[in-house]
């Protein structure tokens, strides 16, 4: 071992070797270990930073999904009203509907399910998106308003 190498915070021996005050306090370390310690030091920082941030993302996910979870009931309820709407207006329609072939009557519940689909794009969306928001519920409730769902 190179005896060069400690030093005592307080003061470099003449000799390399701690003196026995020195050593009575406690206070003798080698220079190179302290350097690692300083540079691991900073790696355990940046760790634990990215522990932290990761910790803060991982909250706001699970909050996230915990909104999604309420606006299920919504998301739902709208899909089955909408449905709902076009059942009905192809219902009455039937008897004028009922000369087309069968791919033509497939070809307009096609096109009414994607109007449907078109349409409920936009509500759908806008409560994803402002999920977990201040404003989420107050967004749900003039959703259910405006397309009459319970």
């Amino acid at each position: 071992m190179d005896e060069s190498k400690f030093r005592s915070c307080e003061a470099l021996t003449t000799q390399g070797i701690p003196e026995d005050h020195e050593l009575a306090n406690g206070l003798v370390c080698d220079t190179d270990d302290l350097q690692a310690v300083g540079a691991n030091h900073e790696q355990r920082r940046s760790e634990a930073a990215w522990g932290e941030d990761s910790a803060r993302k991982e909250g706001e996910l699970s909050t996230r999904r915990g909104a999604l979870r309420e606006l299920s009931p919504t998301i739902i309820a709208l899909a089955r009203r909408l449905e709902q709407i076009r059942s009905a207006e192809l219902a009455s329609y039937r008897r004028k509907l009922s000369a087309l072939e069968p791919a033509q009557h497939r070809a307009v519940e096609a096109l009414t399910r994607g109007i449907l689909n078109r349409i409920l794009h936009s509500p759908v969306c806008e409560l994803k998106a402002h999920a977990g928001a201040p404003e989420q519920h107050l967004l749900a409730q003039l959703v259910r308003r405006m397309f009459g769902v319970a």
